[in-house]
């Protein structure tokens, strides 16, 4: 981490958009980057270790998402779940989905409602925020998502894929299209508190992360004129650039969309006609 970390105003603007720079080359020349963070090595091996695997088409273990069955799994083994088979891990909250085999969860899906959604007069919007299998179920991401939007009726979805692990094909197969393609972002660094989100060095929590880096300053985040760049140095931080990410989303009304919006008929009426199609839903349109 510390390598690949920006530890001064100079070597930051220079050298941040060095790794989205090389994931650009790359998928010019047919190549696939996968870029895994030594933090994410050591805490999440197990599914970095499955990720890569996925990706060179050495994946062990298949099956059909028809033979499974649908439940809500309870918060905590939703996050257990995703914690053992995500690479970012299980934190967050918000509504789970899951595909059940002989009583154990084989996929989950996880959708939040307003996340990243600013403002007091921000229409909030679902988020599809977590997709993790077991193993390879084939037809999984699509079954749980049209259960979701059988379930809420959304007339819209978003989520994000971080270039740094995927490209996008399940977005493409659920019928989300790319609507932004967001530049490179940061994360904080520190040989004391490890990798965290820039969230954690906000000017409102920069006085704990002084106490924390045994620095025995004050900083008023009202009065201070110091920036948050200037106090994450200061506290011998680095800052460390991803590849860039896509925002999806997917519109209910949109022909391409490959799940049409429907009056919520249960959970039940859903499994049993999603049998018969794998493109469309088999219920009452909406009036």
């Amino acid at each position: 981490m510390y390598w690949h970390s920006h530890f001064t105003p100079e070597d930051e603007k220079q050298d941040r958009l060095k790794h989205h720079h090389k994931y650009l080359e790359c998928k010019t020349q047919g190549v696939r980057l996968l870029t895994i963070y030594e933090s994410e090595w050591f805490e999440r091996q197990y599914a970095v270790r499955r990720l890569l695997r996925n990706a060179v088409g050495a994946s062990r273990g298949k099956l059909m998402a028809r033979k499974c069955t649908i439940k809500t799994p309870a918060v905590g083994e939703a996050r257990a779940f995703f914690e053992r088979y995500h690479p970012q891990g299980g934190g967050g909250a918000g509504e789970h989905y899951g595909l059940y085999w002989k009583g154990k969860l084989v996929a989950c899906m996880r959708f939040t409602l307003g996340a990243n959604d600013r403002g007091i007069a921000k229409e909030r919007v679902w988020t599809l925020t977590r997709y993790a299998t077991r193993i390879t179920v084939t037809g999984g991401a699509s079954r749980l998502f049209k259960v979701f939007v059988v379930d809420k009726q959304p007339t819209e979805v978003k989520s994000f894929s971080d270039n740094r692990y995927f490209d996008g094909a399940m977005y493409n197969h659920l019928g989300f299209t790319v609507a932004e393609e967001l530049p490179p972002d940061y994360q904080v660094w520190s040989l004391k508190l490890g990798l965290r989100s820039k969230a954690h060095y906000q000017r409102r929590a920069i006085q704990q992360r002084l106490k924390e880096h045994g620095l025995d300053e004050i900083f008023d985040p009202d009065t201070d004129p110091r920036t948050e760049s200037e106090m994450t140095y200061r506290m011998g931080c680095g800052r460390i650039y991803d590849c860039g990410k896509k925002r999806w989303v997917w519109n209910a009304w949109l022909p391409h969309s490959s799940v049409i919006q429907t009056p919520y008929t249960g959970v039940t009426r859903h499994i049993r006609q999603s049998r018969l199609t794998t493109c469309r839903l088999i219920c009452r349109t909406r009036m």
